[in-house]
C-alpha cells in the first residue's frame, strides 16, 4: 500500500476546516507525518512501538520533533517530544 506524502516527504492526511494539524519528524529514521491532531496519538504510539520492537531495522527511538499548527496561528512546538 502506498501512502500519500506532502511536499516535504511526510506522510500526509488532510485536515478538516478549523482542525489542528501536527507535523512531526523522527530524527532516528527520518520518517515524517503531516496529520490531523485527532490521529496523531495513534501514529506516534505505533511508530514508537515499531522502534521498541526493532521492526524493519529501526533503531531505538531518539527524538521526534513535533510542531502543532492551530487554525489561524503560527507553528507551536509541543512541550515534550511524542514518540
Amino acid at each position: 500500500m502506498t501512502y500519500p506524502k506532502d511536499e516535504n516527504g511526510r506522510y500526509f492526511i488532510p485536515v478538516k476546516d478549523g482542525e489542528t494539524r501536527i507535523e512531526a519528524d523522527c530524527a532516528s529514521c527520518r520518517s515524517g507525518w503531516n496529520v490531523p491532531e485527532r490521529v496523531w496519538d495513534w501514529f506516534s504510539f505505533c511508530h514508537a512501538r515499531e522502534h521498541r520492537k526493532g521492526h524493519n531495522g529501526l533503531a531505538a527511538l531518539s527524538d521526534v520533533d513535533v510542531r502543532r499548527f492551530e487554525p489561524g496561528k503560527a507553528a507551536q512546538p509541543e512541550p515534550e517530544a511524542a514518540g
